[in-house]
């Protein structure tokens, strides 16, 4: 995510955002017999709304150069969903897959976990604090 002004980057990868795309996944997932997601891809998950509090902390601090935000923890891409499945009431079965079972445009990074290190960044909640706001709005 680029921010104008002095601040430069904030980076973030394993986002989870405004649920728009949820909403209609939701009831796809509800009517399959099993959902398959990689288990050996392993970042730091972030709620969205974590991350746009936190950007808003570095420009109100005048916090300058590349920041690194993510939500405090590490899960693999399989924890991030069956915690998710788990907190929106999902019960279609997951079994944790390969990454390279899902092709994508760009090779991603098999550990792309980050840390906020930075004494003048803030440090934002952890991920399964993020998984539980995505689900109290959705309820």
């Amino acid at each position: 995510m680029c921010v104008g002004g002095d601040l430069g980057f904030v980076e973030c990868y394993f986002r989870l955002g405004s649920g728009r795309r949820w909403r209609s996944q939701r009831v796809q997932y509800k009517a399959l017999q099993r959902v398959r997601v990689a288990g050996d891809q392993f970042g730091s998950p972030t709620y969205v709304p974590h991350l746009l509090d936190g950007v808003e902390a570095l420009l109100q601090a005048g916090c300058r150069g590349t920041v690194h935000m993510a939500g405090q923890g590490v899960a693999s891409r399989f924890e991030w969903i069956q915690a998710l499945f788990s907190a929106l009431a999902i019960e279609t079965p997951l079994e944790a897959g390969e990454a390279r079972e899902f092709p994508q445009a760009a090779t991603r990074p098999v550990y792309s976990a980050l840390a906020t290190l930075r004494d003048d960044a803030p440090v934002l909640p952890s991920w399964e604090e993020g998984v539980a706001a995505f689900a109290a709005a959705r309820t």
